[in-house]
């Protein structure tokens, strides 16, 4: 992805969407499919305006040998999702104001504009509790609990 924002998400048994993840300008998603053809894991959706380039799995072998580079940020790429993906796991052990807590410094991280000299960040991306609380792995309930 060159610009913008995407979530990925994923349904839960009961139907409750599940943010994976919040991708930013960068990142990479799909990798899994275009390597092994299997089926997505996740639905990725734009939630800002974003600018987006296909890379086959011909292509991508191709520029792998022209750009060395490009396997190590791949690896690098993989290796994140990875840590982040046990960070998570780990994270669901956690109390739900902690939770409620990460999802947001992870939406300011994403949406966060410092808007002044004092470096009050500001976040001008309408959040939505559902969001936050598909993000944090909790009910929408309890993040207006918590936020209350």
């Amino acid at each position: 992805m060159i610009g913008g924002v995407l979530k990925a998400t994923a349904m839960s048994p009961n139907g409750e969407e599940r943010i994976i993840a919040m991708l930013g300008p960068g990142a990479v998603f799909g990798e899994l499919g275009m390597l092994d053809g299997g089926r997505r894991s996740t639905t990725v959706q734009a939630i800002r305006p974003s600018e987006l380039h296909f890379v086959s799995l011909e292509k991508f072998h191709s520029l792998s040998l022209t750009d060395p580079k490009l396997l190590q940020h791949f690896l690098d790429t993989l290796v994140r999702r990875l840590r982040r993906a046990d960070q998570e796991v780990a994270a669901s052990l956690l109390p739900i104001k902690v939770r409620v807590a990460r999802a947001l410094f992870e939406m300011i991280d994403l949406f966060g504009e410092n808007e002044n000299p004092a470096g009050t960040v500001v976040v001008t991306q309408h959040l939505r509790q559902t969001d936050i609380a598909a993000l944090a792995g909790v009910s929408r309930e309890s993040v207006t609990q918590v936020i209350a």
